[in-house]
């Protein structure tokens, strides 16, 4: 059983918390969230915005900072510049075009010396519909491609974090960790997963397995279908 600081936060867990769905089960493709909707009575996913048919557009947000961010020796610094992003049409969803995505609604952006961090797309966060805690596996763990790296709770969901990599856990990131303690209900973070709701710098040790994910745009696509 999850541990709860206090009592509303229990409250909260008992009347929103949906069914445990673990790896693909619901994450692998949007289409399975048509069966979660039905389970759960509400919309989850992009939020729509009004559009028709969705479409992926490019539009690029001037930045000053470099766009991968600054990385020490274990220590990664996310730019606060927004990155330039495929906006969904006629959705609140958006994917950043300086990384790659796997189909489990995680991306990764390279760093260098075989490093990259890793962290969900705005679309995962929908689909959790306001996440409020996270567990992530901690620093020293190696992990393995489709392997999980980590739990996150929503009010709709709770969901496996698969990784799309193979390598060793060298950095957390601790302002995504743990039960949220704010009155809004959300890791305040993870509303912004492309900068600040980063979660982990991952060493490498199969650096080829980057091949294997999607580009922006082919992200884009599959969010869409």
């Amino acid at each position: 059983m999850p541990e709860y600081k206090n009592k509303e936060q229990q409250k909260k867990a008992s009347n929103f918390r949906a069914t445990e769905f673990t790896r693909r089960q619901v994450l692998k493709s949007v289409a399975g969230l048509a069966t979660v909707a039905a389970i759960v009575s509400m919309p989850i996913g992009c939020k729509s915005t009004g559009g028709s048919k969705a479409s992926a557009t490019n539009t690029a947000t001037p930045t000053t900072e470099p766009p991968s961010g600054t990385i020490g020796m274990n220590s990664y610094i996310p730019p606060t510049a927004k990155p330039p992003e495929i906006i969904i049409t006629g959705t609140s969803c958006a994917v950043a075009t300086d990384r790659l995505y796997s189909e489990d609604h995680i991306w990764v952006k390279d760093l260098r010396d075989s490093r990259v961090v890793v962290g969900i797309t705005l679309t995962m966060f929908h689909i959790l519909y306001n996440p409020w805690r996270c567990t992530l596996s901690a620093v020293g763990t190696a992990l393995s491609v489709n392997g999980n790296f980590g739990v996150i709770e929503g009010y709709k969901l709770t969901a496996d974090l698969i990784s799309p990599v193979s390598g060793i856990v060298v950095q957390i990131n601790p302002l995504v960790v743990g039960i949220v303690d704010t009155g809004d209900g959300a890791l305040v973070d993870l509303g912004d997963p492309y900068n600040r709701g980063w979660m982990m710098v991952v060493q490498l040790t199969k650096p080829a397995e980057l091949n294997n994910l999607l580009t922006p745009q082919q992200y884009a696509s599959f969010v869409q279908e």
